[in-house]
């Protein structure tokens, strides 16, 4: 049996005894409890197999191989692991076909993984053995991103971020002592520039611009429903939409890994149902899939497509226009319903909402300053109770009233009369019984 011994100073270490006998010790410095109490367990299991004579299990087998070279060698030393070969000096362009090949994401996430590999292996050159890079080597590249290449800073980050995990992988695989990326921050990978919020007036003159009601749907989707485009259209179904109860199942590929293997429900809000239920109404008989038939996604060239339907409609091309839409959705469903509800609905967390998608629209301003009314209504208003009055002997309007608020504004007194009027005798205060 292998026991944890928790010592004052707050370090650990695992005594077992082994097949001679004798009592061994592995010291885990400062690790957390849950760590240290599964090293004990697999510590226990090695400690047993030597005793028996027997190989260790699959996944003890694994998990020795995947152990960082440190603390294998502690195992090493008490006579629980063989000493591992010398490492072969491995490359900057062997470690990108090895972490890339190993990966299992979409489509876009690869080719953003890609991305930051041309780009290292453009900087370094595949032959650049991996031993030879430092962390200020890591931050040179940073800066060439940067100031060379003239990507974003949200960009750049991005970038940083997948060659860290590239490299942290490079540690565990023992192919490198240490992570030149290791202590690099990328920075900020969401861009304030870039997030703009879509106005109903805007997004309503570009649905009349569309050609058919099949790219109605798709916009319907991603500005009301807040579906990320295209991945979240691909796995519509028929069979998710429940009329009766007003809502639809989205499956994203983004989400498969959580419990919920990226399935969440999507209210069929007032502004997506006219649409929905067209494309229901021409769907082929037994046909399940909703974007099927002449409803088929063609997925390459979406954004391009949606630039020409703004130019026709004559709004102006958004940044990220899909992320918009979807940003746009977010922000007003935390607005009108609980950040529960907002957050569940479009499948992302409360923080990452507030960190890329949460914004004040010129709505919200009105709102908050108690003006519901719209920029035109406002003109007018601010029109009727400010008239010019070029000359002082003109009379203000005899009566003002704002537009649905309910109050009037009296006629006010001409000039010549408050330059004329005189003060009583009893001056401008009021008479108190002091006086």
């Amino acid at each position: 049996m292998a026991s944890l011994i928790h010592d004052k100073n707050g370090t650990r270490r695992v005594q077992f005894v082994d097949a001679e006998k004798k009592r061994r010790t592995i010291r885990l410095g400062k690790l957390p409890k849950k760590a240290s109490e599964a090293f004990r367990l697999r510590v226990e299991h090695l400690a047993s197999a030597q005793r028996a004579g027997v190989a260790t299990d699959g996944q003890t087998a694994d998990w020795l191989r995947e152990l960082p070279g440190a603390m294998h060698e502690r195992l090493v030393r008490v006579g629980l692991a063989e000493p591992r070969e010398a490492l072969t000096e491995r490359t900057l362009g062997e470690l990108w076909d090895a972490y890339l090949d190993g990966l299992t994401v979409k489509a876009s996430t690869m080719t953003a993984y890609r991305q930051a590999a041309d780009a290292m292996l453009d900087y370094f050159g595949a032959d650049t053995p991996l031993d030879s890079l430092s962390e200020p080597d890591a931050i040179e590249w940073r800066r060439w991103l940067s100031e060379d290449r003239g990507w974003a800073p949200a960009t750049v980050a991005r970038r940083v971020r997948t060659a860290g995990q590239a490299f942290a992988r490079a540690l565990r695989w023992d192919w490198i002592d240490t992570d030149p990326f290791a202590e690099l921050k990328g920075g900020p990978t969401a861009n304030p520039d870039r997030r703009v919020f879509i106005n109903r007036e805007d997004f309503a003159r570009l649905l009349d611009a569309c050609p058919d009601n099949r790219w109605r749907l798709i916009l319907s989707l991603a500005r009301f429903g807040g579906l990320r485009v295209p991945s979240e259209l691909e796995g519509l179904r028929w069979s998710g939409v429940n009329w009766d109860e007003g809502w639809f199942t989205v499956v994203s590929p983004k989400k498969a890994a959580d419990a919920s293997g990226g399935r969440r429900r999507v209210p069929i809000f007032p502004e997506i149902r006219e649409a929905l239920l067209q494309a229901f109404e021409q769907a082929h008989e037994g046909e399940d899939l909703i974007f099927a038939g002449e409803y088929g996604l063609a997925l390459k060239n979406m954004r391009t497509q949606l630039q020409r339907l703004c130019d026709r409609a004559g709004v102006s091309r958004w940044p990220k226009a899909f992320q918009n839409m979807r940003a746009s959705r977010a922000s007003e469903l935390v607005r009108d319903h609980a950040a529960a509800c907002a957050t569940a609905w479009l499948g992302h967390s409360p923080t990452v909402a507030a960190r890329h998608y949460w914004s004040a629209s010129p709505e919200d301003f009105r709102r908050a300053a108690g003006l519901t009314q719209n920029a035109a209504h406002l003109t007018a208003h601010n029109a009727a109770q400010h008239p010019s009055a070029p000359d002082c002997s003109d009379a203000q309007p005899e009566q003002q009233t704002s537009n649905g608020k309910g109050f009037t504004l009296d006629r006010a007194p001409e000039c010549d009369t408050m330059r004329n009027a005189k003060v009583g005798v009893t001056g401008l205060e009021p008479v108190t019984s002091a006086m």
